[in-house]
């Protein structure tokens, strides 16, 4: 399986987006990446957390797909957590961070307001995917319209 370092950033599609996938269980990635495989996304499977968070530093990245033990610890520890609280606002408004979970409800807002995520994920609705997170990405690109628009009418965007 591909690493982002097998992979150099000119070889992705331009109608394709870079998926960021952290996920500690390999049989769950490999039902992730089938699931996905029809989506326009290059999927990055960094080892650890802090390939995760090079990753996010150097290159472009459009979805954060994050297992709740990625890096073997409680959800929202760790370096990918901390590097993702950390970002500024409007790289944060760039990201679409989902949170894979065995416990929380899919799509729950509340769950995902309170783990500083765009979407919170449950795995056994993986073959949903797709359509969810395509749905969810649509409705927070829809949230931020008026912003982004006020933003590029006061010349800062």
């Amino acid at each position: 399986m591909a690493g982002y370092e097998d992979v150099s950033p000119d070889f992705i599609g331009e109608d394709m987006e870079e998926l960021l996938l952290c996920e500690p269980d390999e049989e769950r990635r490999v039902k992730i990446r089938q699931v996905l495989d029809r989506e326009r996304y290059h999927v990055v499977t960094p080892r650890d957390e802090k390939e995760a968070v090079e990753h996010l530093l150097f290159q472009e990245c459009a979805v954060v797909l994050a297992g709740e033990r990625f890096g073997g610890r409680l959800p929202g520890d760790g370096p990918l957590a901390d590097h993702l609280r950390r970002l500024s606002s409007e790289a944060r408004r760039n990201l679409f961070v989902a949170l894979l979970s065995e416990t929380q409800v899919t799509a729950d807002v509340m769950a995902a307001f309170r783990q500083s995520v765009n979407l919170v994920f449950n795995y056994e609705d993986l073959e949903r995917l797709p359509a969810i997170l395509r749905k969810s990405r649509q409705e927070t690109g829809e949230g931020y319209g008026p912003f982004r628009e006020s933003l590029r009418r006061a010349g800062r965007l």
